[in-house]
């Protein structure tokens, strides 16, 4: 094989082959990939792409990190905006509530007083009221107690 080489580089001159090895090294050798195991080698896997390859990989590699970098904190940014978004509803929905549990309140309050009071102030003889044998009733049938 060394002198396969060897006459093939005589044949052709030392600018020649030097040309060809700077093709190779920068531009790679297509059918060596063919070859099983062959990336193994550390020096023939460089000549199996090519420099100008490798390099152009590692660029794409490079941009398409910063890239998804900006695109996970832009959708950060943009989920950190909806939660506070959210947080802002909620607290305003939270506060209307307890203003109108504390207005429902006050109005119970106020409805539980004009009915006490209008019970209090109740005069007339033919209304219904609770007498001893009604409660006594209730109480035999078991009625008095809350039901579970």
């Amino acid at each position: 094989m060394i002198t396969l080489l060897a006459s093939v580089a005589r044949v052709l001159g030392p600018t020649v082959c030097t040309a060809l090895g700077l093709l190779a090294w920068y531009e790679g050798v297509p059918g060596l990939r063919d070859v099983p195991f062959i990336d193994r080698v550390p020096v023939i896997r460089e000549l199996i792409a090519g420099r100008v390859q490798i390099e152009k990989a590692r660029a794409v590699d490079a941009a398409l990190e910063g890239y998804v970098t900006r695109a996970e904190l832009a959708a950060s940014q943009a989920r950190a905006a909806e939660l506070e978004r959210q947080a802002r509803i909620a607290t305003f929905a939270a506060s209307a509530a307890q203003q109108h549990a504390a207005t429902a309140r006050a109005d119970a309050e106020a409805a539980r007083a004009a009915l006490e009071e209008a019970i209090s102030n109740e005069t007339d003889d033919r209304a219904a009221r609770w007498g001893e044998y009604d409660l006594e009733r209730l109480r035999q049938h078991g009625l008095d107690r809350p039901q579970r």
